[in-house]
């Protein structure tokens, strides 16, 4: 599969695996899940749940070294996948500050750097 995805989307996607916990606000326990690929405007998950639709949502992100990202938005879509038997999902960000923007794009940016630096080396 290619590093880097167009597929009509209004942002380019780049593939690359971390894992992640999803918080609703009224459940107690995170939903566990593996970003795939992101991009400016979201994140794939795949996740052994299916998460809910069309809720706001917090997606939490460890950081080597650094405090975890919180990223607020809500789950677009969530499929059975078709060959692992994991969900699909599509989370758009939605930030709702200029701060937080600005980690999403940091992060994105950094998701970049990694794979550019793999590339090249």
């Amino acid at each position: 599969m290619s590093q880097f995805k167009v597929d009509g989307r209004l942002f380019a996607r780049f593939d690359f695996v971390e894992c992640a916990m999803v918080y609703v606000a009224e459940d107690s326990e995170p939903y566990r899940a593996m970003l795939v690929d992101i991009g400016l405007g979201g994140v794939q998950l795949r996740s052994k749940e299916s998460l809910p639709v069309d809720r706001p949502l917090s997606l939490r992100i460890g950081q080597d070294g650094k405090a975890p990202l919180t990223i607020r938005g809500i789950i677009r879509y969530c499929h059975p996948g078709a060959e692992d038997g994991m969900y699909v999902s599509g989370f758009k960000f939605a930030p709702e500050s200029h701060e937080e923007r600005v980690a999403v794009a940091e992060y994105v940016h950094g998701v970049f750097q990694r794979q550019w630096q793999a590339l090249a080396g």
